[in-house]
């Protein structure tokens, strides 16, 4: 009879224990950003309990790259299309569960890397399609139950697609937004 109460236990004490794992592991969820590189949509996939890939499609600036300076600009009447994908490391969301904080929109501190490809703008066929490499630390938090909001910063290598004589230039990885969560889209609960 112990035999049975201490597997009993001890099956009880694995299932408490993997219920707790798994309530700080990652969700997906699609988001719309406003950010300083624009406004986009955002879908997040996790392929484990700490990684997830993020992709991103939007309009917002553009950058070119002469005699390995770094340029940036945004027109609201002339912007780029803009296409990126990255990955997140969160490392404290264990924490966050213990300390009673919020998980929700996956909220945590991460390392992440990501690559970023932007066209040339729209209108004026302005600027230079561009490729930018970022390697960055970074926090997002969930507002209320609908909003989240992202920093990001870190160092990147950004070169020009269309003529590689100039070579690149690094540039400061940093971002701040604030995302509308999309409610119908993702397990975002």
């Amino acid at each position: 009879m112990k035999k049975i109460l201490l597997l009993i236990t001890a099956l009880f004490g694995f299932h408490f224990l993997s219920a707790q794992t798994d309530d700080a592991a990652l969700k997906n969820n699609a988001r719309v950003d406003l950010s300083l590189a624009g406004l986009g949509i955002t879908y997040e996939q996790p392929v484990s309990k700490k990684i997830l890939l993020e992709g991103s499609i939007g309009l917002g600036a553009g950058y070119w790259i002469s005699s390995g300076d770094f340029n940036y600009r945004w027109y609201l009447n002339d912007p780029v299309a803009f296409f990126s994908l990255g990955g997140k490391y969160f490392y404290n969301r264990q924490k966050r569960l213990e300390n009673s904080n919020s998980l929700l929109f996956n909220s945590g501190n991460y390392f992440g890397i990501h690559a970023k490809y932007t066209t040339k703008t729209l209108r004026f066929d302005d600027n230079w399609e561009t490729m930018l490499i970022g390697a960055h630390w970074g926090i997002q938090k969930s507002i209320g139950k609908h909003f989240s909001w992202g920093l990001n910063l870190g160092l990147g290598y950004a070169f020009d697609m269309s003529s590689y004589k100039d070579g690149g230039s690094l540039y400061p990885d940093i971002n701040v937004r604030i995302s509308y969560i999309l409610p119908f889209i993702g397990n975002n609960k």
